[in-house]
């Protein structure tokens, strides 16, 4: 008896729902990460995951690998910590959620502080520099090696390292032009 000959069809892409499976440790590291960072106390990391499993899975983009997987969970994962931040404080304020002022001293050490004025320049870069932003999120974010990244955005390791230094200044400009509007 012979064997079947192997076939020719390529591997079938897991579907976004089995990834969050097989990640699911790394997604509850990443959400317990994000809820220090973002002082996010009131919920666990596996709240976090759940909250943002829908929106992972109602995700257009299948990711190219693991990597890009965690990437993009990682954004969404933000995203919804930051909407459930703003859900927060506008019921604190009774419903004013816009009094939240930064400093007015130009540095960028309140952009650290303010999770949504970070979320709301990396929304701005990738609207305006897409690859740029791609990289960082890949190497900041889910720490993937120059390599990598330049292996899954199909350019050079030199261009992805001019795209990090980039997107890094990019960043700290507008830090200090006082964040996002």
């Amino acid at each position: 008896m012979d064997a079947p000959p192997p076939s020719s069809q390529p591997e079938p892409t897991p579907h976004l729902g089995e990834l969050v499976a097989r990640y699911y440790d790394e997604l509850r590291a990443i959400a317990a990460s994000k809820r220090l960072r973002m002082n996010f106390r009131e919920s666990s990391p596996t709240s976090i995951v759940a909250g943002s499993a829908v929106r992972i899975l109602d995700q257009r983009t299948m990711p190219q690998g693991k990597e890009h997987f965690l990437a993009i969970a990682t954004t969404i994962m933000s995203r919804y910590v930051l909407d459930e931040l703003r859900k927060r404080r506008a019921a604190k304020r009774n419903g004013n959620a816009g009094e939240y002022r930064p400093r007015d001293d130009g540095s960028a050490a309140h952009v650290r502080e303010d999770p949504e004025s970070i979320m709301n320049a990396l929304s701005t870069l990738s609207e305006i520099y897409p690859r740029q932003a791609e990289a960082l999120s890949l190497h900041a974010v889910c720490d993937v090696p120059a390599q990598q990244i330049a292996q899954l955005l199909g350019v050079s390791v030199p261009t992805v390292e001019r795209d990090l230094r980039f997107a890094r200044a990019w960043l700290l400009g507008r830090a200090a032009q006082g964040g996002v509007t």
